[in-house]
């Protein structure tokens, strides 16, 4: 089974050096039935965001607008399998198309935005796209991750502290040095990010996926970790403990030299921190299964070295399963401590490409066993839950036509380089999106085509079903949303604790709108009845992932647009949410991205 993407995030520097094989519609066989093993983690001390977000406001700001060379731009980009172009064998959704009515009641503001990612750290920041971007409502705070930095916000949207550089606050080096005679590469390159909000304790966790570069070519060395932030004390910019967990080591023999650990995403539940990632054959573009990390929540908040154990959940139904989403435990719902700690899981089951009506879930139960002497005494158990709406490879996202300083003006920065045309949009692929855990369900969004050939979204919520010689689940809620000319692409789901009320969030773009943020709040028992564009684009994405001049033979696959929108609720019951966007704010001229950050009370 190959799949849609290699890497899963921003901008890779030099990949090349790693080489991108061609697709291949194969795959290594992975033992149905599930695994597990021991990783090492690594204390790396204490960082601190009041002394970061002071030194960030009083730095020099960069005056450097150089660029590495483009073989330092290189994008590892999406490599779009067989199975991710045929067309689905199933019938498609057509729902009745939403109207985009007004901007809504919610408070709207710009998070972090190409610039301010660029320029964070004294502009030693590398000018990378799609900015995956991540949204944390805790009851004190809010914080906005995206892959090269990170903002705070009070629960009224007032900014805490200005945009700090992951690296920064990861203590590790800089993913670039800008000096007066070139360039050096002196920390990880930051892809995936995630934050995890943990109601039970009140706490954040923060990680971010670095994968080591060269110092002077900046070209990747095949070692990667997962760096981890958890909040020390009851003030969320205060101390984190901070922590390296490396994942797949280089050189393993099924891995034809690395195994990169894509697409991480986290949650918590009532014992542990978790993170899944999608293991793919770097060099052949194989897919190697979904894997999950569990980690102890209480040695990470005490800055202890817990164990940490990695799971292989093996086969669904048959096939290889990719991106697990693991269902947040939403604030002022019950942590599930049946079973001695219960987590779930939901990932979409496409793995011909074809479409699909069926989701597969895991469960992990005794969770409280990686606080033991034998993590390996976590449970694991799968199932296939039928009766979904049909669901397929969103396409190809077809833009408004705007200005484009940057493509407009790529033989004049290249010489011998043509200027280039506006491009589509990567629509992703037709996976699960982040999830949620609320009245007992598990809520989440697929990206998904539709009849007309446009890309929508398909909200669902499954009833899992547990005991201690089965497990199962059926869905109990679900509905498109599309709209008319345009796609919807890129969502994630908000619900109340008692599943009654939920918000979607979404990009829109399409012939007649700049890449949008949308949203629309609904009761669950009845579809939403139109969406709200809380921030408008201003132009079209025109950033360095469209151009042939940048990553030569790429610009077929299209723009990269984030992999993930996020939603949240918070304590209080206010709804936070964020999805990338067009900004008007000023650019550097590598990319036009911002983000757009929501909040609605529920």
């Amino acid at each position: 089974m190959t799949m849609r993407r290699s890497i899963a995030g921003a901008a890779i520097v030099a990949s090349w050096a790693l080489g991108l094989s061609a697709p291949n519609a194969s795959a290594f066989p992975v033992a149905d039935g599930s695994s597990s093993q021991t990783l090492q983690v690594q204390y790396l001390g204490q960082t601190n965001v009041a002394a970061l977000a002071e030194a960030a406001r009083s730095a020099p700001m960069s005056s450097s607008d150089t660029e590495p060379p483009r073989g330092a731009l290189r994008l590892d980009r999406p490599v779009t399998s067989a199975a991710s172009g045929r067309a689905a064998l199933l019938q498609l959704g057509n729902p009745n198309p939403l109207p985009v009515s007004g901007h809504g009641s919610a408070q709207a503001f710009d998070g972090i935005d190409h610039t301010d990612s660029r320029l964070a750290d004294n502009g030693n920041q590398i000018s990378g796209e799609p900015p995956d971007g991540d949204l944390c409502a805790g009851s004190q705070a809010e914080v906005e991750i995206l892959n090269d930095a990170l903002q705070f916000f009070d629960p009224l949207g007032n900014v805490l502290t200005p945009p700090i550089a992951n690296n920064q606050f990861m203590g590790i080096p800089p993913e670039i040095a800008r000096t007066p005679t070139g360039f050096t590469f002196p920390g990880p390159r930051n892809s995936d990010i995630n934050c995890a909000y943990d109601s039970t304790t009140g706490r954040f966790f923060l990680m971010t996926w670095g994968l080591d570069q060269d110092l002077t070519g900046g070209f990747l060395t095949g070692t990667q970790a997962y760096y981890i932030a958890a909040q020390a004390t009851p003030d969320p910019v205060g101390a984190y403990n901070l922590f390296k967990l490396p994942v797949e080591s280089p050189s393993q023999p099924e891995c034809h030299g690395l195994c990169l650990a894509d697409y991480p995403q986290s949650s918590t539940d009532a014992n542990s921190y978790l993170l899944t990632y999608d293991r793919f054959d770097h060099d052949a573009n194989r897919f190697r299964g979904g894997r999950i990390i569990v980690l102890s929540k209480h040695a990470l908040l005490t800055g202890h070295l817990g164990p940490a154990s990695l799971i292989n959940p093996g086969r669904i139904g048959g096939a290889l399963t990719a991106a697990f989403l693991g269902a947040q435990v939403v604030p002022g719902s019950a942590e599930l401590i049946s079973s001695q700690g219960t987590h779930y899981f939901v990932a979409t089951l496409d793995p011909t490409g074809a479409g699909s009506t069926q989701v597969g879930l895991v469960a992990l139960t005794n969770t409280a066993a990686i606080d033991s002497n034998d993590p390996s005494a976590i449970h694991v158990q799968t199932a296939v839950v039928p009766g979904v709406l049909s669901y397929a490879f969103p396409p190809k996202l077809t833009q408004k036509p705007g200005p484009r300083p940057l493509g407009s003006n790529l033989a004049a920065l290249f010489p011998g380089a043509p200027n280039e045309p506006l491009r589509q949009l990567d629509g992703g692929a037709d996976w699960a999106q982040p999830a949620k855990f609320a009245d007992g369900q598990i809520w989440t969004v697929i990206d998904t085509q539709l009849a007309t050939g446009n890309s929508g979204l398909l909200w669902l919520a499954i009833k899992p079903t547990l005991t201690p010689t089965s497990f199962g689940g059926a869905v109990t809620h679900q509905g498109y949303l599309g709209v008319a000319t345009n796609n919807l692409d890129y969502g994630d789901i908000a619900v109340t604790p008692d599943g009654s009320t939920a918000l979607i969030v979404a990009s829109l773009v399409g012939p007649t709108s700049f890449p949008s943020a949308v949203y629309t709040t609904f009761s669950t028992t009845a579809q939403p009845a139109a969406l709200h564009m809380y921030l408008a684009g201003v132009r079209p994405e025109d950033g360095v992932t469209c151009y042939d001049a940048y990553i030569p033979g790429d610009s077929a696959l299209g723009c990269r647009w984030g992999d993930y929108s996020m939603a949240n609720i918070s304590p209080s019951g206010v709804f936070w949410f964020e999805t990338e966007y067009i900004t008007p704010r000023a650019r550097k001229l590598p990319a036009n991205w911002g983000t757009a950050i929501g909040r609605l009370p529920s």
